[in-house]
């Protein structure tokens, strides 16, 4: 009768476990539909306006000044 309570045991385990992973692998998709979403909006919204920017410019908002030195650093830009 034990070895009928401990398999019992391991099954509610694993079914506990296997409900959690699929809520996390549902939360991992929700999300990642979310950012492609936000990603295509941006595209869209930069092929509206094409033409009505700089390509070669960009602007940093709420950036302190070693950050932006750090960025143009890294993309070999300079900062004005």
């Amino acid at each position: 009768m034990e070895k009928a309570k401990m398999k019992r045991l391991c099954l509610i385990v694993f079914g506990m476990l296997l409900a959690l992973s699929l809520v996390f692998a549902g939360l991992f998709v929700a999300e990642e539909i979310r950012l492609n979403t936000l990603q295509q909006d941006a595209l869209e919204e930069l092929e509206e306006n094409k033409g009505a920017y700089d390509e070669h410019t960009i602007v940093l908002y709420d950036t302190s000044q070693s950050e932006a030195e750090m960025l143009a650093e890294k993309f070999g830009a300079k900062l004005r």
